[in-house]
């Protein structure tokens, strides 16, 4: 995963996912309850992005190797993936005029 910083990516640090975590266990005090984590959120944004496009589109954002005959025949560009966090979200992908 990555954030854009001034038109430069990084990846995200752990700490910055643990800082995450803890806003969420914060800002959400049932989130611990139901067992709310950062890998759970994980996995429902990736699985939102499969009900939106195809199965090459939702490994290749959880970037997953194509593994399997189906992950040898298909697959998706940066921009498949850039779409279809387009429409779960509602906002432009950063990367989707980058040429990504």
């Amino acid at each position: 995963m990555f954030v854009q910083f001034t038109r430069q990516l990084r990846r995200i640090t752990t700490r910055r996912f643990d800082t995450l975590h803890q806003r969420i266990q914060k800002g959400a005090p049932w989130a611990d309850k139901v067992g709310l984590t950062i890998h759970w959120l994980r996995h429902h944004a990736i699985t939102q992005v499969q009900r939106i496009s195809r199965d090459a589109v939702a490994a290749r954002y959880a970037r997953h190797a194509g593994t399997g005959v189906t992950g040898t025949y298909t697959k998706a560009s940066g921009e498949d993936v850039c779409r279809a966090v387009s429409v779960m979200t509602g906002t432009d992908h950063p990367l989707q005029y980058a040429g990504w």
